[in-house]
């Protein structure tokens, strides 16, 4: 999956937003939260990944 700079940028600041609520929340919604949280890192990642293999 190759996203755009642009992409990339959304995504990183979702991440920040759902970093907030993670702190804040308690019980199973921390626990699908932090899934949300790991799934967005490894998109970011293996995009990144992508962008430096294609130039």
């Amino acid at each position: 999956m190759m996203l755009s700079i642009e992409e990339i940028d959304l995504f990183k600041r979702e991440l920040e937003k759902l970093r907030f609520e993670y702190s804040e929340m308690k019980g199973i919604g921390k626990n699908i939260l932090l899934w949300e949280i790991e799934e967005l890192n490894r998109i970011i990642y293996e995009s990144m990944k992508d962008k430096k293999k294609t130039g």
